[in-house]
């Protein structure tokens, strides 16, 4: 929604009203304080100064069957500290929780005893959210290229962890920027453009997840449908990241062509009952879908 609004004078200051409907959906009123933060191509963002939420700096839980999922709520919730209690400490229970250490960058153990593990969670204000996505475009991007290639499951192990460090990450920082209207330098976007960068990065964390199950690629009518698909989805990726909107939509005729492709391939390989085929066949019509996905979220 675009609006237009005249500089006004008064003692010799310049102001400017907010949209009503903008503000009562904030509950903002006179006295309420807003954030401005000035772009570098010289637009002014104005959001909610948010109240700083209290009771966020420490939790301490119980470890049980749950543990996973309980650390995931409390470190989305912001918390900068989240102790993990124990009845009895185990080689196996503490095995699974140095595994949660593998999927964060900013996460670390800074006490330990056989009754607890404390972990500090740290803020950081550096990386942006394209930052973010940015890398784990290239991440998958190299992952694809090892499918291709040579299929090095530890490589594309070791890739996949960090491709997931930097969801997380990213994650983290469209919470940031809603909860706490934290801005880097560099995340000067609007709300709704982050929260599509949220949605692509799920498609690439996705697409990355699959990757990492898909067996060696020996067909070469797939090893090309997939050399296609690639090219597909970095014309999503920059299409959306540089939203450029024409771009993306002149893709609608290569995906129908891949899409085409993939179909044929499978009515080929279900009568020849070619069951790893056909397995890396559907592999494949998922990325597709995600290069869509990605490219539907241009805007």
């Amino acid at each position: 929604m675009k609006i237009e609004r005249k500089l006004q004078e008064i003692s010799g200051s310049l102001l400017i009203t907010v949209p009503k409907e903008w503000a009562n959906s904030f509950h903002l009123k006179k006295g309420s304080k807003t954030e401005i933060n000035i772009a570098k191509n010289g637009t002014l963002i104005i959001s909610p100064k948010p109240i700083k939420e209290l009771g966020k700096e420490q939790i301490s839980f119980q470890y049980d069957e749950n543990f996973i999922r309980n650390f995931f709520l409390y470190y989305f919730q912001g918390y900068e500290k989240i102790v993990v209690e124990f009845a009895e400490k185990t080689p196996k229970d503490q095995e699974k929780i140095y595994s949660i250490l593998k999927k964060f960058m900013n996460v670390q153990i800074i006490e330990e005893n056989k009754n607890k593990i404390s972990f500090k969670c740290f803020k950081i204000d550096e990386l942006s959210i394209l930052e973010c996505l940015n890398r784990m475009y290239f991440l998958s991007h190299n992952m694809f290229e090892e499918l291709l290639n040579k299929n090095n499951k530890p490589v594309l192990e070791e890739i996949e962890i960090s491709l997931t460090k930097f969801y997380y990450m990213l994650v983290m920082q469209v919470r940031r920027f809603i909860d706490e209207g934290k801005f880097t330098e560099q995340n000067q976007i609007s709300l709704l453009y982050a929260l599509d960068c949220r949605m692509v990065a799920e498609k690439i964390k996705r697409m990355g997840e699959v990757i990492q199950t898909m067996k060696a690629i020996k067909n070469k009518n797939i090893q090309k449908s997939l050399e296609d698909i690639l090219a597909f989805y970095k014309n999503c990726f920059w299409g959306f990241y540089n939203r450029n909107y024409d771009t993306s939509l002149n893709l609608f005729k290569d995906f129908k062509i891949i899409s085409e492709s993939l179909t044929k391939l499978e009515t080929n390989f279900g009568k020849e009952k070619k069951i790893e085929e056909l397995q890396q066949i559907y592999s494949l019509k998922q990325f597709l879908d995600h290069g869509k996905s990605i490219m539907m979220l241009t805007r």
